[in-house]
């Protein structure tokens, strides 16, 4: 181990010789070995490098190594602490604190960290204000004050969901969950896609969703439980429609299907109001026209980014109902052309109205504590038209999957 500054910089030079192959055969190992030794006798840029060289795999050792270069005011290391610290990102959340390694490390001059001091700076401030008044300045900021009273219209409340991992023996049965195994009626037949038994996703206790707006749609009480072919992974096509299912249990008549192959991970989930804008190219959105289409999609970036309240900006985004966070196009018009076999490149006015009847269900993230990978990142998306939703109709549930 080096005993001075001196060697430790040596180390570390000799690490990013060994790393890329510089004057030096390629050495991974080797390059590894003189890395940590370089950290440990206290050099900044090596314990930076060393926490980004093991973040995959020990998130909380990655950590240490940002803040004992932080604490050495290395700009790098308070900004790599700051944001895992600010946005509670595989470590507890504390927003001072991280606010805080930020202004350290923009104040030494890295204007990656100005930038995002400044950014988290806003999203504080955000939390103190109503989703109405977010939104009012989201809107302002790009210039549609003369739409905003149209695009508040069209904005609909959302229940953003927060997802844990847990012992599924500790999550009560009926409660809302992803992944573990359903709780289902005695004898129900597990629904499936020829042979083989669809993954069961998720489950939302609905009496818990009672007391968010938005939500009186839904039945009153028992469960809706959401299951998909994550094997094959179904788009949402016509003819993929026995590739996932949507069902309503009576929470009277649960039992935790203990014995089942579920396939992913039990994670609990705690539920928070969040307001949601229809995505840029929706049939809603669209709706505002194409004067406007620029100024609308920075504003719904802005009022997502920057505005957005409780729980968090950042991360796994799952919800029920309000407005999709949409990967790529429009899943609306998508389902409606694509399922009446219509061209979506020749727009008719009647399947353009008959898109905006369709309301999101819910969304489910790629999701790493649940094991989730839906394609590449990708998320799922189940929809249903508002009438159907009311007739409680739920095979008329459709799918959509997209991905990066």
């Amino acid at each position: 181990m080096p005993d001075d500054p001196s060697e430790a910089a040596a180390a570390y030079a000799l690490y990013w010789a060994y790393a890329t192959g510089r004057g030096v055969r390629r050495d991974t190992e080797r390059a590894m070995s003189v890395l940590r030794a370089s950290a440990e006798a206290g050099h900044p840029p090596a314990q930076v490098a060393l926490g980004d060289e093991i973040f995959g795999a020990s998130k909380d050792e990655a950590l240490r190594w940002f803040l004992a270069a932080a604490a050495q005011g290395d700009a790098k290391g308070e900004l790599a602490a700051g944001r895992m610290i600010f946005h509670g990102r595989f470590t507890a959340r504390d927003e001072d604190r991280g606010l805080a390694l930020l202004a350290q490390a923009a104040a030494h001059g890295n204007p990656d960290a100005a930038r995002e001091h400044a950014l988290a700076s806003r999203q504080v401030e955000a939390r103190g204000r109503s989703d109405d008044d977010n939104l009012a300045r989201a809107v302002d900021e790009h210039g549609l004050v003369d739409h905003a009273a149209t695009i508040r219209a069209l904005a609909r409340p959302s229940v953003r969901l927060v997802a844990a991992p847990r012992d599924d023996a500790t999550i009560p049965v009926g409660a809302s969950k992803l992944g573990g195994a359903p709780d289902l009626p005695p004898g129900h037949a597990w629904p499936r896609r020829g042979a083989r038994s669809l993954a069961f996703v998720a489950q939302l206790a609905l009496d818990d969703l009672r007391r968010f707006a938005g939500t009186e749609l839904l039945p009153p009480d028992g469960v809706l439980s959401f299951f998909y072919d994550a094997q094959d992974q179904p788009w949402g096509g016509a003819d993929e429609a026995d590739g996932w299912a949507v069902q309503h249990h009576p929470a009277a008549t649960l039992v935790r299907q203990a014995g089942a192959a579920a396939g992913f991970a039990a994670c609990a989930i705690d539920s928070f109001a969040e307001l949601t804008l229809p995505p840029l190219r929706s049939a809603l959105a669209r709706s505002l026209g194409d004067e406007v289409s620029d100024r609308y999609g920075a504003a719904v970036e802005t009022f997502q980014s920057v505005y957005r309240r409780p729980p968090r900006a950042d991360g796994e985004i799952h919800r029920v109902l309000g407005h999709p966070d949409a990967i790529q196009g429009d899943m609306t018009r998508r389902i409606e052309y694509g399922w009446r076999g219509a061209d979506l490149e020749k727009p008719e006015p009647t399947l353009e109205l008959a898109a905006r009847q369709w309301r999101l269900l819910l969304q489910v993230d790629s999701d790493h504590h649940a094991g989730m990978m839906w394609g590449d990142l990708g998320r799922l998306y189940f929809w249903i038209r508002e009438d159907d939703l009311r007739a409680r109709r739920w095979d008329a549930a459709r799918l959509q999957l997209q991905c990066s």
